[in-house]
């Protein structure tokens, strides 16, 4: 039989209760769930913070709650990686839906063979959610087909991604001095390059929910982009 390995799921929020309620009920439907949720609130100001407090005690893992006001993404993955007990840590983003078997998934190769140090997820972009002009021109720009399966090569997401606690540490953590985006890019890129144990979890699911308006892609790409510039990274990106 496989040892069992205990996980840590960590994220960070602001002011998204939606997010919130439905990442809960995913994480509760999961065929393994999480030994604990570690989330870190940036300062909401629509009561996130309040309803993690309220669902804490409820649920049917441990969830922890920490708030520092203003914190970027970044900078909010980094103290719930610091904070997370477990030594293996699955990353995911709130306005993502998981599969039920998401959990189970990225967390099984670990256990399959303890020298494995990063496990890659898979996300997609369900057609059923895709309504909005704005969502159908970036999903037909894409050719109708909006997904990553997981590879150990791949460029992997934090919103579908499991690494021991190790890794981060010898990344020297997320960097948190890119104004708003592209860690995660930097991350991956390094973690291909570091050959680090990297497997694959492509039945590992994770549902990425995509901007009802132009102006928010705009915003993404200029947020995206601005962060890879800043490290020097997809400079021939026009």
């Amino acid at each position: 039989a496989m040892a069992s390995v205990a996980c840590s799921l960590v994220s960070s929020v602001l002011n998204d209760v939606e997010g919130v309620r439905e990442m809960l009920a995913d994480l509760c439907a999961q065929t393994r769930l999480p030994d604990e949720f570690v989330v870190v609130d940036g300062g909401s100001k629509d009561g996130t913070y309040e309803l993690l407090l309220a669902e804490a005690p409820r649920l049917p893992f441990k969830l922890r709650a920490l708030q520092e006001k203003g914190c970027n993404v970044s900078r909010g993955r980094n103290l719930a990686i610091e904070a997370a007990s477990h030594d293996v840590i699955l990353t995911t983003d709130f306005g993502c839906r998981l599969d039920k078997g998401w959990v189970e998934g990225l967390v099984r190769p670990f256990e399959a063979d303890p020298a494995v140090e990063i496990v890659t997820g898979s996300w997609r972009i369900r057609p059923e959610d895709v309504h909005t002009d704005a969502q159908w021109a970036e999903w037909a720009l894409a050719g109708g087909k909006m997904e990553m399966v997981a590879t150990p090569t791949c460029l992997a997401s934090t919103r579908s991604l499991a690494l021991k606690k190790q890794v981060w540490t010898d990344f020297d953590r997320y960097p948190e001095d890119l104004s708003l985006a592209g860690d995660d890019a930097i991350f991956s890129l390094w973690m291909v390059a570091a050959k680090k144990r990297i497997a694959a979890a492509p039945d590992a699911w994770c549902y990425w929910h995509r901007f009802e308006k132009l102006r928010s892609y705009l915003r993404e790409a200029r947020r995206n982009f601005r962060g890879a510039g800043e490290a020097i990274f997809f400079l021939n990106y026009g």
